[in-house]
């Protein structure tokens, strides 16, 4: 995220939020990298705005979910040394080069997954 921060600030934007999976929130101009202190000083902040109107976070969370939804993420992560073995068992994760559309009674919206083939160059 720093390093394109830094890429897209050379262009002329102004980079105001980044988000990485790994609970990783790059704040602002000031901290060029994730940093959970700069993002806990954001919620602070955020978190005295809402005591001023007169709520809590939770309610706020609450006023959110109800706006935009709720959102379930469940990464895990698992290492392979072997590559052969790796690209089987993404392979057969999308038989067909598909992957499911939903996961009991709730649809898949999006799926995006990677990873390191850097063994293989």
């Amino acid at each position: 995220m720093g390093s394109r921060s830094a890429d897209l600030r050379a262009e002329g934007f102004e980079v105001i939020f980044a988000y990485e999976e790994a609970i990783g929130f790059c704040i602002g101009d000031i901290v060029k990298d994730k940093d959970g202190i700069a993002a806990a000083s954001v919620f602070v902040d955020m978190a005295k705005e809402l005591q001023e109107e007169g709520l809590s976070c939770e309610q706020h969370l609450q006023r959110l979910y109800k706006e935009y939804g709720n959102f379930l993420s469940m990464n895990s992560y698992v290492k392979s040394p072997d590559p052969a073995l790796t690209r089987r068992i993404f392979a057969a994760q999308r038989p067909e080069g598909k992957y499911c559309q939903k996961v009991a009674d709730f649809a898949i919206s999006d799926i995006r997954a990677f990873f390191d083939d850097a063994c293989d160059r």
